[in-house]
């Protein structure tokens, strides 16, 4: 531990945190929250090492869950409109086991949205039923139409889209529920605690096994996270990742967390984040202006180099 910490220090680490409703990341370059080294290619375009373009998704992970309640949390539901709704897209007796097809069916249906209604503006999720086929769940703005327009619209566009030839999908294929809860950031939280708790249904989650090209379980439309990011020094990262920790331990199923090793980065999910942050910051302050008052510098070396093993600071290291 000391010596990662002095590594921290001498190689001049930037550290930064990425604030949200819906919880924390602790970051440092280069690294994802999970403390996980990003590379050159695909999601990780821009940093050193092999390509991860083309990786397979097969199942909906656990980081992935969390994710999707962190970054749903962060979402600005109030730029969908007043008249927020779940959408429920389901799929005949015959249905494709093709995932690449249920994604142009989904885009599609984006696209018929936009060009009648324009650009639709929410998030979706994928999940499978007990028979084995797909469907989507979004979490829409309705347009400025009578709900039973809008419904006997996506009913019959949905049923040209799939090709359907079952008559009782044409009526059944489309579900609309209005759901909306209070304030825009409460509505962020419950919205983001309902997928999140859906997705613990692991039955819904299991991909079939004659599924294939599974891709992407959620994603969003129209909207950008909102998300602060701040910038923090080494040993005050240091801090509030203990406290994290700590934290995560706490949380329910999370007893024996031990979280990612070492001084990465890491993820709280939290239903206040800003607040949180607040608070976690100026504990990680008040202790390391506590240590640094009481601390008296002391060396140590290696035969390369000499630290302090307290604080990490550098006095010499060997050509």
């Amino acid at each position: 531990m000391t010596r990662a910490y002095r590594e921290l220090v001498s190689k001049h680490n930037e550290f930064f945190a990425e604030v949200s409703w819906g919880g924390i990341r602790l970051r440092r370059k280069g690294l994802s929250a999970w403390g996980v080294r990003t590379f050159s290619g695909g999601q990780s375009l821009g940093f050193r090492g092999p390509s991860t373009a083309g990786r397979v998704v097969k199942e909906f992970s656990a980081f992935s869950r969390l994710h999707m309640r962190e970054r749903f949390a962060a979402l600005p539901w109030e730029e969908c409109g007043p008249r927020l709704a779940m959408v429920t897209y389901t799929y005949p007796r015959e249905f494709s086991t093709d995932g690449l097809l249920v994604r142009r069916h989904r885009e599609a249906m984006k696209m018929r949205i936009t060009r009648k209604w324009g650009p639709p503006k929410g998030a979706w999720v994928l999940e499978f039923q007990k028979r084995g086929a797909p469907h989507l769940h979004t979490y829409v703005g309705l347009p400025d139409v009578p709900e039973d327009v809008f419904l006997a619209w996506a009913k019959r566009a949905w049923y040209e889209i799939v090709g359907s030839e079952d008559w009782r999908h044409l009526y059944q294929g489309v579900d609309v529920r209005r759901a909306f809860y209070g304030r825009a950031e409460e509505n962020a939280r419950r919205v983001a605690d309902y997928f999140w708790r859906e997705s613990g249904k692991l039955e819904q989650k299991q991909v079939p096994e004659e599924y294939v090209n599974v891709g992407r379980f959620w994603g969003y439309w129209g909207l950008r996270p909102q998300v602060e990011r701040t910038s923090i020094s080494v040993h005050e990262s240091v801090e509030m990742r203990r406290l994290m920790l700590a934290l995560l331990r706490h949380q329910p199923g999370q007893h024996a967390a031990k979280g990612p090793r070492g001084f990465d980065g890491m993820l709280l999910i939290a239903e206040d984040g800003y607040w949180l942050f607040r608070m976690i910051a100026e504990y990680a302050r008040d202790v390391v202006s506590w240590k640094e008052a009481q601390h008296v510098c002391t060396s140590k070396t290696d035969g390369v180099s000499s630290w302090c093993p307290v604080c990490g600071k550098l006095f010499w290291r060997s050509a």
